[in-house]
C-alpha cells in the first residue's frame, strides 16, 4: 500500500490534471481486471449519446481514453478537449456502479 505524504500530495496537485487522469487509468485497469473475473461487467446498461453500453465497455473506453490523454498531455488541442470531455461524461454513468 502507498504511503500518502504532504510531499506525495503537493507533488500530485501541482498538475491535479494530469494526476488525476494518470490516477483514472491505473485504477480503471486493477477494477477492471479484479472485476471481470468475478462480477458481471455486461449486467448494468447505460445509456450514452443515444447508444446503449454495458460497464464494461465504458470502463475500457474510459481506459482507452486516459491511455491517450497521457500520450498526448499538454497538447491542448480539439482532440485532448473532446477526450477529457468524453471521460468526464462516460465516468459521471458508471460512478455509483464501481464497486465489488
Amino acid at each position: 500500500m502507498k504511503i500518502v505524504t504532504k510531499k506525495t500530495i503537493k507533488k500530485e496537485c501541482w498538475n491535479v490534471d494530469h494526476s488525476l487522469v494518470e490516477w483514472i487509468n491505473k485504477h480503471f485497469k486493477v477494477y477492471y481486471n479484479i472485476s471481470v473475473a468475478n462480477i458481471d461487467l455486461g449486467y448494468l446498461k447505460f445509456k450514452y449519446k443515444g447508444k446503449e453500453y454495458t460497464q464494461e465497455q465504458i470502463i475500457i473506453r474510459i481506459i482507452e481514453i486516459t491511455d491517450r490523454l497521457l500520450e498526448i498531455y499538454f497538447e491542448y488541442n480539439k482532440e485532448e478537449i473532446k477526450l477529457v470531455n468524453e471521460m468526464y461524461d462516460l465516468l459521471k454513468l458508471v460512478h455509483w456502479s464501481m464497486c465489488c
